[in-house]
């Protein structure tokens, strides 16, 4: 796409995209193609369209034209600093956005059921569910707002990120583990061999041996865990990587801008969905989440529908597992 867009920003209506013909020809396009559930669901799809916004970020950036003829006698309003921002704004929110906000609940898109989560000490289904009910709702009665169903997507959506990509460095570093068990490079004392046996199990990787004992599963899977890869030499000892690993252990805090930059992280996912998930997170840039938690305000509505249906639709990512290169 070549447009120029040309963009005024309003003290009423905010930042308005007047020459709107092609990009609503393009929402529609996109919007008849991810209506089809079998692209809906399709990670190389997914990941194209994702390119295509990333494309049109450095094209916009590049020659965009603005008017804040608004705000000229304004005294310390600097919009005309924060343009990439509101093309970061525009490209994901007003475009990616509705194409997630009106394909979601197409007949074969829309959830039937939630099938999965954790009920300690609450069903994470029951919190997926209340979120997605409302922001269903939201959308049938036409609203712009999903307050509840951002902020749930938004905790799920962090917290899932974490969650996978423990579980895909839990699978490499038990099979590193298991080389050099098989190489005879290491020998077990009988506590760990326990542990060992225990994780496999735990991790679906050897479904018939496990562990004789009982043990606490999130306490196996953090801390036992990374003293057990630490102390054979499977994590390096490197500074760097060990505050990742302890981080993603849960056993120092670890904060969602913190896990993107992290090069451990940037090496397994698609770059396309990596470079979304950044131009979403970074606090130099839309820090979506630390202006949703916080509750910022100013002359982006963090809280619009569109906000919801971008979070739901990574959330969706995640949960699908569509993010690894």
């Amino acid at each position: 796409m070549n447009l120029i867009k040309k963009f005024i920003f309003t003290k009423t209506e905010g930042l308005v995209l007047t020459n709107k013909t092609e990009i609503n020809n393009y929402l529609g396009e996109k919007v008849k193609h991810f209506s089809e559930h079998k692209n809906y669901i399709d990670k190389d799809e997914l990941l194209n369209l994702f390119q295509e916004i990333l494309d049109m970020n450095n094209h916009d950036i590049a020659t965009a034209k603005f008017s804040f003829s608004d705000f000229e006698n304004t005294i310390g309003f600097k919009l005309s600093d924060e343009k990439t921002k509101m093309i970061y704004f525009y490209n994901l929110i007003a475009v990616l956005g509705t194409i997630y906000y009106e394909v979601f609940d197409k007949p074969g898109n829309r959830l039937r059921d939630v099938e999965e989560g954790s009920d300690l000490p609450f069903k994470t289904t029951d919190m997926f569910a209340a979120g997605y009910n409302e922001f269903l709702m939201a959308k049938q009665n036409s609203m712009k707002n999903s307050f509840g169903a951002t902020l749930i997507f938004m905790t799920l959506l962090e917290r899932d990120l974490k969650t996978f990509i423990k579980l895909v460095y839990m699978d490499e570093l038990l099979r590193k583990l298991e080389t050099k068990i098989a190489q005879e490079k290491i020998s077990f004392n009988a506590v760990d061999e326990d542990l060992y046996l225990y994780l496999r199990h735990q991790y679906k990787m050897d479904i018939e041996n496990s562990s004789t004992k009982i043990y606490d599963s999130l306490y196996a899977s953090s801390s036992l865990a990374y003293n057990l890869f630490e102390s054979n030499g499977i994590i390096e000892d490197e500074n760097k990587e060990k505050q990742f690993f302890k981080g993603i252990f849960g056993i120092n805090p670890l904060t969602l801008n913190n896990l993107i930059v992290s090069p451990k992280f940037k090496g397994k996912v698609d770059i396309r969905f990596w470079n979304i998930i950044d131009i979403m997170f970074d606090p130099n840039k839309l820090n979506l989440r630390n202006n949703l938690t916080h509750g910022n305000n100013g002359y982006q509505n963090y809280y619009h529908i569109n906000v919801t249906s971008l979070i739901y639709g990574i959330y969706c990512m995640i949960s699908q597992e569509m993010i690894l290169e």
